[in-house]
């Protein structure tokens, strides 16, 4: 498993999720936003060593 660095394109805020497949094959990600409270595009700013 990798964590990988999103950040919301709405508000700015900055996340960290556990997935196990490979994000740098997107660029931007759909998911919910803490913030927003809804779902919105992040960008994937890369993975945690």
């Amino acid at each position: 498993m990798t964590v990988w660095r999103l950040k919301c394109e709405v508000c700015g805020s900055e996340r960290e999720i556990n997935v196990g497949f490979n994000l740098y094959e997107f660029k931007r990600v759909y998911i919910y936003c803490r913030n927003c409270k809804s779902n919105t595009l992040h960008v994937v700013l890369g993975h945690k060593e």
